[in-house]
């Protein structure tokens, strides 16, 4: 699924007993809306019956802003060339980012309360911007 200069929120909803793929594949270009004021506000994404548990984000041309609801997801894997930048905290599923290519992640505070992250691994060439918790 390809998402270009969107705001707003997605919400996927599976209508099947079971889903065949908890995996989805998004193309991220420019996913933001910037109020009156100049406030960035981010594009949300929400599994309403908490069934993907890995995301794999290919970002390109512009910057992307996203909030990620989603109690089962598990992995996050950003490639490409743009910035992925979280702007909400994370469900305490997610267990593994992997950034690659030329993609840049910024978890915007996202990772400070978590306690549940087990690995953060980039090959990429892109900016990296994290803030752990102390405890983890």
């Amino acid at each position: 699924m390809a998402l270009t200069d969107c705001t707003g929120t997605l919400t996927l909803t599976n209508v099947a007993a079971a889903p065949t793929n908890t995996a989805l594949a998004l193309s991220l270009n420019g996913l933001v809306f910037v109020n009156t004021t100049g406030t960035v506000i981010s594009v949300t994404f929400a599994d309403a019956k908490a069934e993907i548990t890995t995301l794999n984000f290919m970002t390109a041309a512009k910057d992307s802003y996203l909030s990620i609801i989603d109690t089962k997801l598990a992995t996050i894997n950003v490639s490409g060339t743009n910035m992925l930048n979280l702007t909400n905290a994370l469900a305490t599923s997610v267990k593994t980012i992997a950034v690659s290519g030329a993609a840049g992640f910024n978890d915007g505070g996202a990772l400070t309360n978590d306690t549940s992250l087990t690995s953060l691994t980039t090959t990429s060439s892109g900016k990296i911007v994290a803030t752990f918790n102390a405890a983890t």
